[in-house]
């Protein structure tokens, strides 16, 4: 009788309890165990292995094993005046993991547990309950004990990890990729008072004091690229469904993070990541190796466990199975390949574990190094719905575990976000100054064949109907400003902007309205753009500018030869996004008759043809042209011109027939040649040549400082000086 009694002792419990619970994980050393429960009131475990797992590879030869060990396990508590437990501790010290990519015929006679990934579940309290099963004396009662007393324990046990490193090999050269975090710890805040334990959530709160992950190399030399910088964070746990541990994290939690908690000397303000080459290198390695191993897996039939939680998800119990997360970060920072600072000012995370919602909102602001990118404006990443929402919101930072459940209990969804605009007009602002520019293209640039590597590797492994369409748009108006090297800045306005790719690598676009504008003295009014399902964008309607005089060209010109030094002539080339205008009217603000007018632009990248250009009074020149085809290079401009219908100076004709086939390259610096096989030139009766009738070139005559002209077959008439016929003109 006193031998069954002693069963239920909270010693022999405890003892039970975590005898049953670690053989199922770890390669546990009788020996290496130390107990004193009277004494000192802890259990000791010496150098542990952890039990090898084998982890993908289920339809091919290709896996994951992961083994490694802990240097101590100790748990700890104090006994109370009822000889009952209190103040329990279980903290784990020098946990190392390593994982290794293997081959099938490497395996020897080391067995492993196959179970893809997917941990064996302890429950030692039905394990207890099979042994009391054998005493005929023993009653439910005592096992309903039992469940609820070390419950108890495991509401109020205190965890901490001191240092856990987690390794992986990516390469037979001995090149690893690490994840460490340090101070890791999860207490129990006492119960809130007014009802009765089992009614009140269980609350806790997490802190890591850092967290940082790097690759290595191991050629010739030791070489360590950090990926992820040391940074901590804390957060308040509250479980509002399910039970401590035993029905893990992704289920009845619900996690709020505070990065300003905790010592300032051990949390960073930010989270940093390096994006240079050998960091992007070392994480297309991972990709590939987790990529090989778990395709099969990805791709085939659920097994009978994702069957079962398939129909769990779809009971009545959905509130039940799962979490939400709302993590606010002060910052997150990218460091390129060249050491510029990408900053992203007062971030959140928004995660629900039952897939609904996975988004990163930023409304502080991005800067590039020191300088603003964009302020008082926000922007969500949204990773569910692959969408980029621009907005001059802010929207209010609330989000309440009870309201988050209540909502799905009675069939509604996640909490919505609260608009806060104070007006209505904001746009979204953005400003890039040509230093920006440079900065950003240049290490953007290069880790572009690494980055093209990580997508090609992605795409072997995607099936066509797994790949997203990503979508950027604007819940309002955005305006993005561009500063040149001489202080020339051009804006542009755009309204419900909506920008996307979808799965066949089609680029689509869609905008309400377009104003471009600039202190060079210029004006533009695009009337609402769009694209077929081919990618070409279409402007239906005809595009209104307006200029203070014709240098803005040579601005517009500058700015872009500016911006191609940076790009680089291996850029030209692209085919670009193929565009068909239906017209633009250019009008010169200094004179009301001068204007240009084009008709009918398509092309794509540096080609474009034009159905139809006019000239009217610019620099007292007249020109009326059809067919002609331009091609942008960084140097000059070639121009192709089938026909010239008309040409006239001080409104004066000067053409009896047009001039077919007509070549003429612009050069930097204003340098022009004109070629072309037959021109007929007309000179004016001398009436008409009269000054009384002429406006002169003026101060704003469209005049170049070199003008190269090259003609096979040149033929002048005049009525006062007959005719002269020139064969070959250069």
């Amino acid at each position: 009788m006193f031998k069954s009694i002693s069963k239920y002792s909270p010693k022999n419990l405890l003892a039970s309890y975590l005898s049953l619970s670690l053989a199922q994980f770890f390669n546990v050393d009788p020996t290496r165990v130390e107990t004193n429960l009277l004494q000192d009131a802890k259990v000791l475990l010496n150098d542990v292995d952890i039990k090898e797992r084998r982890l993908g590879g289920r339809n091919g030869s290709r896996h994951l094993r992961v083994s490694g060990s802990i240097q101590q396990i100790e748990f700890s508590w104090t006994w109370d005046t009822a000889a009952l437990i209190k103040d329990v501790r279980l903290t784990v010290r020098g946990v190392s993991i390593h994982v290794n990519l293997v081959q099938a015929e490497d395996e020897h006679d080391v067995t492993l547990s196959d179970d893809c990934g997917a941990w064996e579940e302890v429950n030692p309290e039905a394990t207890a309950a099979e042994e009391d099963t054998t005493d005929s004396n023993t009653n439910e009662a005592p096992s309903d004990w039992k469940a609820k007393y070390m419950q108890q324990i495991i509401d109020h046990l205190t965890l901490e990890v001191t240092d856990i490193t987690f390794s992986i090999g990516l390469s037979d050269e001995g090149s690893q990729a690490f994840l460490q975090a340090k101070g890791m710890e999860l207490v129990t805040l006492p119960r809130e008072s007014g009802g009765e334990d089992n009614s009140s959530a269980l609350m806790q709160t997490i802190s890591l004091a850092s967290i940082e992950a790097w690759v290595e190399e191991q050629n010739d030399a030791f070489n360590k690229f950090p990926i992820l910088e040391p940074f901590g964070y804390k957060a308040r746990v509250t479980r509002l469904h399910g039970r401590r541990f035993l029905d893990g994290v992704l289920s009845g939690l619900f996690v709020k993070g505070d990065a300003g908690l905790g010592d300032s000397s051990c949390f960073s303000s930010a989270i940093r990541i390096h994006v240079g080459v050998k960091q992007i290198e070392g994480l297309n390695s991972l990709q590939r190796i987790l990529l090989s191993v778990g395709y099969d897996d990805m791709s085939g039939e659920p097994d009978s466990n994702e069957k079962n939680n398939q129909g769990i998800n779809s009971s009545n119990a959905l509130a039940e199975t799962k979490s939400f997360f709302h993590l606010p970060f002060k910052g997150m920072e990218l460091i390129l390949e060249n050491t510029t600072n990408l900053r992203l000012v007062g971030c959140n995370v928004l995660y629900c574990t039952d897939g609904s919602k996975f988004c990163v909102e930023c409304s502080g602001g991005i800067w590039v190094d020191n300088e603003p990118l964009s302020k008082d404006s926000m922007w969500i990443l949204d990773l569910v719905s692959s969408e980029l929402l621009l907005d001059s919101l802010p929207l209010k930072d609330e989000y309440d575990g009870d309201f988050y459940y209540s909502a799905h209990d009675s069939g509604g969804d996640l909490p919505k976000k609260i608009d806060c605009k104070l007006d209505q007009g904001q746009p979204f602002k953005m400003g890039l100054s040509f230093d920006m520019f440079q900065k950003m293209y240049c290490g953007i640039r290069a880790v572009m064949p690494q980055c093209t590597d990580a997508m090609e590797s992605m795409s072997q492994y995607s099936q066509p109907s797994q790949k997203s369409s990503w979508t950027m748009r604007s819940s309002g108006p955005v305006s993005f400003r561009f500063t040149g090297k001489s202080n020339v800045w051009v804006e542009v306005l755009a309204e419900s902007l909506k920008l996307g790719q979808t799965s066949s690598s089609t680029i689509s676009f869609e905008c309400k309205s377009t104003e471009i504008s600039s202190n060079a003295g210029f004006e533009i009014q695009i009337p609402q753009i769009s694209t077929n399902d081919d990618g070409c964008l279409f402007v239906e309607h005809r595009i209104s500018a307006t200029a203070d005089s014709a240098d803005v060209c040579k601005v517009l010109q500058t700015i872009f030869h500016d911006i191609m030094d940076v790009i680089g002539s291996e850029s030209t080339g692209s085919s670009g996004i193929p565009v068909n205008l239906y017209g633009i009217d250019i009008s010169l603000k200094d004179s009301q008759m001068s204007s240009v007018h084009l008709s009918r632009i398509i092309g794509s990248g540096v080609d474009y043809s034009i159905g139809k250009l006019q000239v009217h009074e610019v620099g007292n020149v007249t020109l009326d042209a059809s067919a002609l085809q331009i091609t942008l290079d960084t140097d000059k401009i070639n121009i192709s011109v089938q026909k010239i219908n008309r040409l006239a100076y001080n409104k004066v004709d000067y053409l009896p027939a047009p001039i077919q086939e007509t070549t003429i390259i612009v050069e930097n610096g204003g340098v022009l040649s004109v070629a072309c096989k037959e021109v007929y030139i007309k000179y004016p009766d001398e009436g008409a040549t009269n000054p009384s009738n002429s406006t002169g070139p003026g101060k704003e005559s469209f005049l170049l400082p070199s003008l190269h002209l090259t003609v096979e077959h040149f033929q002048a008439k005049s009525n006062a000086m007959g005719s002269i016929e020139i064969c070959g003109v250069n």
